[in-house]
């Protein structure tokens, strides 16, 4: 078996087995420090513009949303939000402006007595920071919309009264307040003059955040059910029969007006195989290509562009992470060491995901691929050459790329922005041949759950170990990673039972 000197580039420097703790932050910095850097008049002018941007990333999100829902806490996805630091707002400014707005406290009344059981509402960490801030939105909007309507005047919100205190018409609200918004038949019936009405994926969105804020007091996990025992409604009231069937119904009108968003296509193994072939043939074409040198119109990034948009990819292909985890990787989640002294293997391992915030992320360990048919996607060969390429032995692992190809700092410049990423895929996508609109972000943990079961013959349980979902299997998230209708079929019906079938 070759050895590691055979294998890869001989002038190139492995870095040494960094000693880091598992609940670090990367940033040196605590959360809640990070957070009071946040001003009242940045949530504000967040609240303002989240009701335009709302639905610009709302087919990513809906892809999420299914999937976070079957996974651990049953929460719909995070909103991408215009720029990373305002995700980080202060749940105290959100507090506040509920507070203010509404007029909860009167002249003279004693600050011992302002509600702060929202503050324990909010203090979870199975989120993301980014889904937390945009579920705390939605929470001061339906607030809002309660006491508008006077359909909730108590000082206290409802999602931290007694579970006795919530209203039994509470689910009616919640319909009423998602109609108001996303269905057109309530919007024509309205009589105020209404812009026009929001996706289903929006939609989605409003109830998760309903559904979230309920659950975090245990005794509301449960279905909205009447107990004779107590004589009062207890669960939670977002998981209610008759909402549910508001919400399907719904479903059915935005499909009819051929308003769903569809799943992307995954990217699987042929597309991967393209990608790379094309790199390589790019980068041997343009070998002695110099920044100086005149470029066509479709040459949309240089070498490191082009290489970073590739191994991000990759990374997020053969791991099922999620981009927005894999932009923020630094040289200090990876360790090279060989294992048994003749395979070379790496280990990534993010200090932190989207569903796991606590520091508990277990490492994807990798080996040197030596089988031909997988040398492409070999994650040993790839990191080695990216490093060879940029030159980085500290800091981020993706620096920021501006203009045709000029690297920030890996130590103190920014990493690739999700934003940023998105915007290279679709160049790349289109270099092959693809339709980019067809693909998100999402399309690489979809293809490549669809790699290790079909390619390399992973059972349900492996895959489910890898992705870190959960093995009770109760529920479909699996079943829709592997079967969608949005991803082409290979063998059409008429032979499928073909004697000589492959």
């Amino acid at each position: 078996m070759a050895s590691i000197s055979a294998t890869l580039p001989k002038n190139i420097e492995i870095p040494p087995s960094p000693k880091r703790s598992h609940h670090a932050d990367p940033s040196g910095r605590s959360f809640a420090k990070r957070q009071r850097k946040i001003t009242d008049r940045s949530l504000e002018q967040e609240r303002r513009d989240d009701g335009d941007n709302e639905d610009e990333d709302e087919d990513e999100d809906a892809e999420d949303e299914d999937e976070d829902e079957d996974e651990e806490t049953e929460d719909e996805d995070e909103g991408i939000i215009g720029t990373d630091g305002v995700a980080d707002a202060d749940l105290d400014a959100a507090v506040s402006l509920v507070q203010h707005q509404h007029q909860i406290h009167k002249e003279g009344q004693s600050t011992a007595s302002t509600p702060n059981d929202i503050e324990d509402l909010f203090n979870v960490e199975e989120l993301h920071e980014q889904t937390v801030y945009r579920y705390k939105l939605k929470l001061v909007k339906f607030d809002e919309f309660l006491r508008e309507k006077e359909y909730w005047t108590n000082e206290k919100t409802v999602f931290d009264v007694d579970l006795n205190e919530v209203p039994q018409e509470t689910p009616r609200y919640i319909q009423h307040w998602i109609g108001e918004a996303c269905d057109p038949a309530f919007i024509e019936k309205s009589n105020q003059p209404r812009k026009q009405a929001r996706s289903f994926s929006t939609a989605s969105q409003m109830l998760g955040a309903i559904k979230w804020g309920f659950s975090r007091d245990t005794r509301r996990s449960s279905t909205w059910i009447w107990d004779a025992k107590s004589e009062a409604f207890t669960g939670n009231p977002a998981h209610c029969v008759k909402l549910a069937r508001y919400m399907n119904s719904l479903h059915r009108k935005k499909t009819a007006n051929g308003e769903c968003a569809t799943s992307s296509r995954a990217i699987n193994g042929y597309h991967m195989q393209q990608l790379s072939d094309h790199l390589n043939g790019w980068l041997r074409n343009n070998a002695d290509l110099d920044r100086s040198s005149q470029r066509s119109q479709d040459d949309w990034g240089g070498p490191l562009k082009r290489f970073s948009t590739y191994l991000i990819g990759l990374i997020a292909f053969r791991c099922l992470l999620r981009t927005c985890d894999v932009v923020k990787l630094t040289m200090d989640h990876l360790s090279f060491e060989p294992l048994n002294g003749d395979r070379t293997h790496v280990s990534i391992q993010p200090w932190t995901s989207k569903t796991q915030q606590t520091g508990s992320v277990e490492p994807f360990d990798f080996f040197l691929e030596t089988d031909e048919k997988l040398l492409d996607f070999c994650i040993v060969r790839a990191l080695h050459r990216w490093l060879k390429m940029s030159g980085i032995r500290q800091g981020n692992l993706f620096p920021k790329i501006y203009g045709y190809d000029s690297m920030q700092d890996s130590e103190r410049g920014p990493p690739t922005s999700k934003t940023d990423f998105l915007k290279n895929l679709r160049c790349s996508l289109q270099d092959i041949g693809e339709t980019p609109s067809k693909f998100t972000i999402h399309a690489f943990r979809r293809g490549g759950t669809q790699f290790l079961y079909e390619v390399l013959k992973f059972n349900l349980i492996k895959i489910l170990q890898w992705g870190k979902w959960s093995t009770k299997l109760t529920y479909a998230t699996i079943l829709r990673y592997l079967i969608a209708d949005t991803d082409l079929m290979k063998t059409p019906r008429s032979l499928i039972m073909y004697p000589n079938r492959a």
